[in-house]
């Protein structure tokens, strides 16, 4: 299974896209900040970020840009309430993110786009 970077601010997601992981069997650490993200990205060495926009801080497309240029190969998964679809394109065109997973979600679609990012 996939070794997952989760970065949410927000703990009740947080606590349930862990749970819902986990009993995947995917090994998962959730970081409050980008900058926690960016300190933990060199010593777990994930298979996949999983990154929310809107956090104190750097923003989540910010994160993004610097993971990607950093480390172009790995797949970045942006989890957010943002439902436009022109603020989406906008959002994954400027970060470089692989994909795109809006808030709410269907826990059956996380793992789908989990296991297409992770398997390549």
């Amino acid at each position: 299974m996939a070794k997952i970077l989760f970065v949410d601010d927000e703990p009740d997601i947080g606590l349930l896209v862990t749970k819902i992981l986990e009993e995947e069997g995917h090994e998962i650490r959730w970081v409050f900040s980008a900058r926690e993200c960016f300190r933990l990205l060199r010593e777990y060495r994930p298979d996949l970020v999983i990154m929310d926009i809107f956090m104190p801080g750097t923003n989540g497309i910010e994160a993004t840009r610097r993971i990607k240029r950093s480390h172009p190969e790995l797949p970045v998964l942006m989890f957010s309430i943002m439902y436009g679809a022109s603020d989406i394109e906008e959002a994954m065109r400027i970060s470089g993110a692989d994909d795109f997973l809006g808030k709410p979600f269907e826990r059956e679609e996380l793992l789908e786009r989990v296991e297409r990012l992770t398997r390549s």
